[in-house]
C-alpha cells in the first residue's frame, strides 16, 4: 500500500450522531486517510483486509523479535488462519502503512467468545456491568513497530475504534485486557477514563501472572472523542482525498 490512497472522509453535518463531536466534525471509521507522522513520514491509515494478512504477520514477527522478557509474557502470536477466521467473523483491524510497510495494528472484536483472554477465561458479566456479552466490544491486537512508537499511532487507533463502537447503540461497554506488569499501558488506560473491572491470574508456559481487565462505558469514549478528535486530525495533517 502507498500513500496515494483515499483519505478519511471529513464533513460537517447538522445532526449529532455518535461519531460527531461537539465541534460538528464527523469521521468515517471505515474509510482510509493519509497524514504525516511527527518524524516527517507520510502514512496511510486504513481498515485492513485479507490481502493485508502477510503484512500483519510480518509486523507481528517484528514486534515479537524486539519484545523484552515482560512483553513476551503477554504476546499472543496469531496465525494467518486465525486472522482470516476472525476477519470472516466480522472482527475489524486497522493499521498504518508507511510506504509498503505496515507499522501498526489495532483490532476490535464483537464476538462473545472474544470476551475471553485468548486462554479460555471469560470476564464475568457482573464485572463488566452488563447483562449480556453481546453488549461488549473488545479492544485487541494492538501492535506498533518498534521504530514507530511514540508517534501517536495509538491515538489514531483509539479514534477509529471508539467511533465505530459508538455507532452501534447496542454496545454499552468496551473492554481490553492488559498484563498487570505492563505499567505504562495500564496507566494510559486509567488516564483515559478506563476503570479496572477485575484481575485474573493466568498461567502460560509455566509462568503465572495477573491480567487486568479494563472497561469504559459509552460516555467515557464520547468524552474522549469530544476532547481529542480535532487535535488528532490536525496534528497528523489528515486530509480529505481528491
Amino acid at each position: 500500500m502507498s500513500v496515494s490512497t483515499t483519505a478519511f472522509k471529513i464533513s460537517v453535518i447538522p445532526s449529532a450522531p455518535a461519531n460527531q463531536n461537539s465541534l460538528g466534525v464527523m469521521v468515517d471509521p471505515l474509510a482510509t486517510y493519509q497524514g504525516v507522522l511527527p518524524n516527517g513520514e507520510q502514512f496511510v491509515w486504513a481498515l485492513l483486509g485479507q490481502d493485508d494478512i502477510p503484512a500483519i504477520l510480518h509486523l507481528q514477527d517484528t514486534v515479537a523479535a524486539s519484545a523484552n522478557e515482560l512483553e513476551k509474557n503477554f504476546l499472543i502470536k496469531r496465525s494467518a488462519g486465525c486472522f482470516e477466521e476472525s476477519m470472516a467473523q466480522g472482527h475489524l483491524y486497522w493499521g498504518a502503512y508507511s510506504g509498503e510497510n505496515l507499522v501498526s495494528l489495532f483490532g476490535l472484536a464483537d464476538n462473545d467468545e472474544e470476551v475471553g483472554d485468548g486462554r479460555g477465561q471469560k470476564t464475568p458479566k457482573k464485572s463488566l456491568g452488563v447483562s449480556r456479552y453481546n453488549q461488549v466490544s473488545i479492544l485487541k491486537g494492538a501492535q506498533v513497530h518498534p521504530k514507530y512508537r511514540d508517534q501517536g499511532l495509538g491515538a489514531i487507533g483509539a479514534l477509529a475504534r471508539y467511533i465505530y463502537f459508538l455507532e452501534n447503540p447496542d454496545k454499552q461497554v468496551i473492554m481490553t485486557k492488559v498484563h498487570a506488569g505492563n505499567n505504562a499501558v495500564c496507566e494510559n488506560y486509567i488516564n483515559n477514563g478506563f476503570l479496572e473491572a477485575c484481575r485474573t491470574p493466568v498461567t502460560d508456559h509455566s509462568h503465572t501472572f495477573n491480567v487486568v481487565t479494563f472497561k469504559a462505558e459509552r460516555s467515557v469514549l464520547q468524552g474522549w472523542i469530544d476532547a481529542k478528535m480535532k487535535n488528532v486530525m490536525l496534528k497528523y495533517s489528515l486530509v480529505v482525498a481528491d
